[in-house]
């Protein structure tokens, strides 16, 4: 058990938008962690129903746990994570949606496997998936996907493998331009690249201490031609920085194409070849690739 008087600062970095039937419950999950030293960080993204009232009353109940700004108008996801991320003055943060739950003792137990394990930057859990009215569909990981441990080539060739709202990570290895502001939603993923490009490990809790929510406005479940081609792009971004890893990248690009064709079957399947057309490529990651196989795999750019 963790002396709690003396441990660090945790910053709970919290996303709403259109939350209003669950961000109660989110709120008062946090408020119940055994874990005392914390600060929970909420961006409102200009909800349209009764969200930002409901987080209006919680911020004037708990004025001195509670950092909160509302957004005027509607930014998007990744600017979101940033005008969140800048609330931020933990020694550690855990990102969580105002749709999800965390189990009682979460913070506590990532704090204490952080402070023993110094060479862990990411640390994740496993967790329930729930609906809308709090019913438990299984575990996320254990039944489904095996726990990955480990440094920056396990990322690459295994993710995703984790919900964001399962982990927990050192400020310090932040980007310190935060979430990449070209990708309005694939960032998160980026993001955890860049904190294991700086050397440490990924690591995996082996218990549940947080639920996940489906519902049909996850953004999650939002498919559209748009969010398929930044998929896309995010792929060949991270290509064009780590070119070894080409065949995962080829696999995962190909069952992109194949599962949402397969989950949009009443959708023509040019829209997805459009998609891929539209993409932004980046410079790097053809230059990147074209130096890699030139020096026989020596080099990477």
């Amino acid at each position: 058990m963790l002396d709690i008087k003396n441990c660090p600062l945790v910053s709970v970095h919290m996303l709403t938008y259109n939350h209003e039937k669950y961000i109660g419950d989110a709120i008062d999950s946090i408020l119940a962690q055994t874990y005392e030293n914390i600060e929970i960080c909420i961006g409102d993204d200009a909800s349209t129903d009764e969200t930002s009232e409901i987080l209006r009353s919680y911020k004037k109940r708990y004025p001195e746990k509670i950092k909160l700004t509302i957004n005027e108008k509607n930014i998007g996801l990744t600017e979101n994570c940033n005008v969140v991320l800048k609330m931020c003055s933990g020694e550690f943060l855990v990102f969580f949606s105002g749709d999800d739950l965390m189990e009682p003792k979460k913070i506590e137990k990532q704090v204490s496997f952080m402070l023993k394990n110094p060479s862990c930057a990411i640390c994740y859990h496993d967790m329930y998936y729930i609906d809308g009215f709090n019913n438990k569909k299984g575990n996320a990981f254990s039944s489904y996907h095996p726990p990955k441990r480990g440094k920056l080539d396990i990322f690459l060739k295994s993710a995703p493998f984790s919900f964001t709202t399962s982990i927990m990570i050192k400020s310090a290895d932040m980007p310190e331009h935060g979430f990449l502001k070209e990708f309005p939603v694939w960032s998160d993923r980026l993001m955890l690249i860049e904190v294991l490009e700086k050397g440490g490990e990924i690591d995996y809790i082996d218990e549940v201490l947080g639920s996940y929510r489906t519902h049909g406005s996850n953004i999650s479940t939002i498919r559209d031609s748009n969010k398929f081609a930044e998929y896309l792009a995010s792929l060949a971004w991270t290509l064009g920085k780590h070119p070894q890893y080409v065949r995962n990248f080829k696999y995962k690009t190909s069952m992109a194409f194949f599962l949402n064709r397969k989950m949009n079957s009443c959708r023509d399947y040019s829209v997805y070849l459009r998609a891929a057309l539209g993409i932004r490529f980046f410079w790097k990651s053809v230059v990147g690739l074209l130096v890699y196989y030139i020096s026989f795999k020596k080099i990477t750019l």
